[in-house]
């Protein structure tokens, strides 16, 4: 197999970078400025393929709120539920969860599943800008401390208002979508490389605290996830409007997640969105295999037969 093909297969990308990042530690130096930096790049190749025509944000109103519903209260009210079942620092670094805006990646996880992209835009946008109060009200309220509101401002200038300037550059919206798909794989594998590694020690603490923080990333990713694909789908909801919906109700920003936490308490603190992180990578592997194969069945369902 030709390198360009394995770097079109998303499987295989994802598949190497999480084990060689749970095998050598990940990036040794820099891996704040590499995960931003692979986003950022993600996130403007994604964005180049999107017309982002006037009227659009009039257009998907009631969608983007349909959004930032299933984000901000959906994830967060389950998260905040969790919270209650564990104690201290632990207990903290879930409700940091539930105060953050989903992950900036929901855009380029819309358009690798083929889902509806300028609605993953502007429901990211509006969630983002809506943290700068949601997030500290929450964590003022639940744990009587604010949060680093500087760090929410430069995460929405430097991972969404500048890929959305850089992705309106002529040269790179002419240039077909797949050939785009290796770069954004890429990026992706570097991302989950430097992430994994990073906080594989998490892995080797107390093996009872991380079974359980484990069956509790599973319950808020997966099956949360599956109930709102399975809601969606009996309501006839398109496709591409269906799989946004359940990237936003099972997305949280972990990597803000964990340097708050880190920052603001401990890194115990951080123990919570340390193993979400894998969760939400196969919880991706397993939605885009799920959604084909469900999608594939209802296209050969309704299709008529022939005479």
């Amino acid at each position: 197999m030709s390198m360009s093909k394995l770097l079109d297969n998303y499987a295989f990308i994802v598949s190497i970078s999480l084990i060689l990042g749970l095998a050598t530690g990940g990036s040794p130096a820099y891996q704040s400025e590499i995960t931003i930096l692979a986003l950022a790049i993600m996130m403007t190749l994604s964005l180049s393929e999107v017309d982002l025509a006037s009227g659009l944000l009039r257009r998907i109103a009631g969608k983007a709120t349909t959004a930032l519903l299933l984000n901000y209260a959906l994830l967060t009210g389950l998260i905040l539920t969790i919270s209650i079942f564990f104690d201290g620092d632990i207990r903290s670094g879930w409700i940091l969860m539930a105060a953050v805006p989903s992950a900036i990646a929901v855009v380029p996880f819309s358009y690798m599943l083929k889902a509806d992209t300028r609605l993953a835009l502007v429901g990211t946008t509006a969630i983002y800008f809506l943290a700068l109060l949601f997030a500290p009200a929450i964590t003022v309220l639940a744990l009587s401390q604010g949060i680093d509101t500087f760090r929410l401002i430069f995460t929405i200038i430097v991972l969404i208002i500048i890929p959305i300037l850089l992705s309106r550059i002529p040269t790179l919206r002419i240039i077909e979508g797949r050939k785009k798909t290796p770069m954004i794989n890429l990026c992706f594998g570097v991302l989950i490389f430097v992430m994994t590694g990073a906080n594989n020690s998490a892995f080797a603490e107390e093996p009872s605290l991380v079974f359980w923080v484990s069956v509790a990333s599973f319950l808020r990713t997966f099956v949360v996830g599956l109930a709102i694909f399975a809601f969606f789908r009996l309501r006839d909801t398109p496709s591409d409007t269906t799989k946004v919906y359940v990237l936003f109700s099972s997305y949280k920003n972990l990597g803000l997640t964990a340097a708050l936490a880190m920052t603001l308490i401990s890194y115990e603190a951080a123990i919570p969105a340390t193993i979400c992180i894998p969760f939400e990578l196969v919880w991706l592997i397993f939605l885009k295999r799920f959604s084909e194969s469900e999608y594939d069945v209802s296209d050969r369902d309704n299709r008529p037969e022939k005479n």
